[in-house]
Parts: C-alpha cells; sequence; structure tokens
C-alpha cells in the first residue's frame, strides 16, 4: 500500500455516474470532498480484514477487489469480484456489525476511503443514499441465488462462459488485430470458487474449449476466438 494519502474531490469524480453518490446534491458532495480519501493500493494489500470493526466505506475508482470468506481453519473462499464504482463496507455499516469477509486487492487500485461520521450525516440527511444500499443487498442475495441455482443445473462448461462473458463485458478490451480479451483477475482456483465448480474440472473445461477454438489462454490472458459463437451459446443457456 502507498503510503501517499490524499484528499478526493467526490464532486469532480469521473466515475462518479456508476457510485451510489451519483444522485447527491453538491452541499453533500463537497462536504465529502473534505472527509474523502484516496490512496494507491497493489496486488494483495487489504482493505480490511474479516471481524474487523466497520469504520467506513471504501469506494473503488480503479482496480479490482476480492471479497475473501474465511473459515474456522483458516482456508478462504473468493465468494465476489468487485470493480470501478463498486462501495465496500455498506452491509457491516449498516448492520452495526464487524466485516463479514476480507477485502483483498487483486490488481493494483485507488481506492476512496469514506469515514463512518460523514456516512452517518449523509444517510440521515439524505436518505435516499441508504435507500440504494439497501437495494444493493437485495440485490447481492439475489445474485447469491442465482449463482447457487446455477451451480445446481449448468455444466462447468456454461458456468464459465458464462462468468468469461460477465467479466468481457465490463473489462474486455481489443488487441492491435481486433481480437476481443480480458486479463483474468484470478487465479483458475478462484474462478472454480466462483461458480461452484473445482479447479480440475476448471482445467479440464479450458482445455476442451481451446481445442473448439472458442477461446485460448496464455496465463491470465483469456482470447476470444469465435465471441459470436460464446454468445450464442451463453443465450441457449438463458
Amino acid at each position: 500500500m502507498s503510503d501517499e494519502t490524499a484528499r478526493h474531490n467526490c464532486t469532480d469524480c469521473p466515475i462518479r455516474h456508476l457510485t451510489d453518490w451519483q444522485n447527491l446534491p453538491k452541499k453533500l458532495l463537497k462536504k465529502m470532498d473534505r472527509y474523502a480519501l484516496r490512496r494507491q493500493y497493489e496486488l494483495g494489500d487489504k482493505l480490511y480484514h474479516q471481524g474487523d470493526k466497520c469504520h467506513g466505506l471504501f469506494c473503488i475508482r480503479s482496480g479490482f477487489v476480492g471479497l475473501r470468506r474465511y473459515d474456522v481453519s483458516g482456508r478462504s473462499s473468493l465468494i465476489k469480484l468487485a470493480g470501478p464504482g463498486d462501495t465496500l463496507g455498506y452491509r457491516a455499516l449498516l448492520g452495526h456489525s464487524t466485516h463479514s469477509n476480507s477485502a483483498e486487492i487483486l490488481k493494483a487500485s485507488e481506492v476512496c476511503y469514506i469515514d463512518r461520521a460523514i456516512i452517518s450525516e449523509i444517510l440521515q440527511n439524505h436518505p435516499s443514499v441508504g435507500e440504494r444500499f439497501l437495494q444493493r443487498c437485495l440485490t447481492d442475495l439475489e445474485r447469491m441465488e442465482a449463482a447457487y441455482l446455477r451451480a445446481k443445473n449448468l455444466t462447468t462448461r456454461e458456468q464459465l462462459l458464462h462468468f468469461l462473458m460477465i467479466l468481457h463485458e465490463q473489462f474486455g478490451q481489443l488487441d492491435e488485430n481486433g481480437c476481443h480479451y480480458i486479463v483474468l483477475p484470478i487465479a483458475r482456483k478462484d474462478i472454480a470458487e466462483l461458480i461452484g465448480s473445482t479447479p480440475e474440472s476448471v482445467s479440464r473445461t479450458i482445455k476442451k474449449l481451446e481445442t473448439e477454438h472458442l477461446v485460448q489462454f496464455e496465463g491470465r490472458l483469456a482470447s476470444f476466438e469465435n465471441l459470436g459463437a460464446i454468445i450464442d451459446q451463453i443465450g441457449m443457456i438463458h
């Protein structure tokens, strides 16, 4: 983690339209400007640990953050990915509880921290923000239920393609030849955990996708050789 901490200008933030603060009046935004701190984090840094008290919220400006849940034996499972515009810590803040997971930096990230005191003032004076956080809680629950159903009803191949398309929609890029690709922010073990499979099954599925000339993998670089065919298959799943 960088030792340098800077004030963040929420009013002029280029990704504010992606955040929970998009509709705040200028008066509250200017107040946040006096409290929000921006810091650069490196791979492996932690924003907070499971069991920590919640002292404020974290808003991701750039990069990737993974939410990990640890069991009593110290083994962890990756349960969610978060990217630019996402706010972390709101469930613990709203519930007046400790963090139920750890937030780990998966790619060099720029993250803003907003202290609990100013968040409480915003919630009192602008209830729609609290309503938005509650809606996010419901959305997270719906996603967990959908993921559970996919794990029960879809094959590893279908789940992997679905996951890759979600990443492509958010973070896909084009190379100099016009080929679509993504840089996977997590290892295959973590992908397996997210889709409810095993690393061995994911590895076998990847080899088959490569044989079918749908996706080619080189380390964490995934190139889509036939994006149209993948989209068609995803459509058939739904």
